[in-house]
C-alpha cells in the first residue's frame, strides 16, 4: 500500500456508509484497506507477532489483492462486520470453536493496535445492549 499510513475499514460488503467513508478517504489520497471479518480466515489472512517496541504488534493483514502492515495502520473504522466463516467441511462443535477463536484473534489484535478508532468494537458491543448502556 505504499508509504502512506493506511486506514482499515472493517465492515460487511454491502454497507453504504462504509462505501462513503472509503470514497472520502480516496478523495483525500488516504490509503485504505477494506475487508469484512466474515472473510477471515477463508479469504483474509492475518499474521502477527509482538515486540517490546513502540509499535507493539507487527504483522500483515492481506486479502490476496491488498495487504497492510499492522504497524503502519493509522486508524480503524469498524462498522458491523460479519463474524468469521469457517469451512463447511469442519464439523460441530469444532466449527463454533474455530469461529470464536477467529473472531477473538481478529478483534483483539486490531483493538490492541495503538491507533484511532471509530466504533471501537468493545464499546460498540456494550452499546448494543441498551439496558446495560442506560
Amino acid at each position: 500500500m505504499g508509504a502512506a499510513r493506511p486506514v482499515l475499514i472493517v465492515a460487511e460488503r454491502l454497507d453504504a456508509a462504509a462505501d462513503m467513508v472509503v470514497d472520502q478517504l480516496n478523495q483525500r489520497s488516504v490509503a485504505v484497506m477494506r475487508f469484512d471479518s466474515a472473510d477471515f480466515p477463508q479469504h483474509v489472512s492475518l499474521t502477527a507477532g509482538h515486540r517490546q517496541t513502540a509499535a507493539g504488534w507487527e504483522g500483515v493483514l492481506t486479502d490476496g489483492h491488498r495487504s497492510v502492515r499492522l504497524q503502519d495502520v493509522r486508524a480503524v473504522y469498524y462498522r458491523r462486520p460479519g463474524r468469521p466463516r469457517i469451512a463447511d467441511t469442519v464439523p460441530e462443535p469444532y466449527a463454533t470453536w474455530a469461529r470464536n477463536q477467529a473472531d477473538a484473534a481478529m478483534l483483539n489484535l486490531l483493538s490492541a493496535l495503538p491507533v484511532r478508532w471509530i466504533n471501537n468494537p468493545h464499546y460498540d458491543r456494550i452499546a448494543a445492549h441498551k439496558p446495560q448502556q442506560l
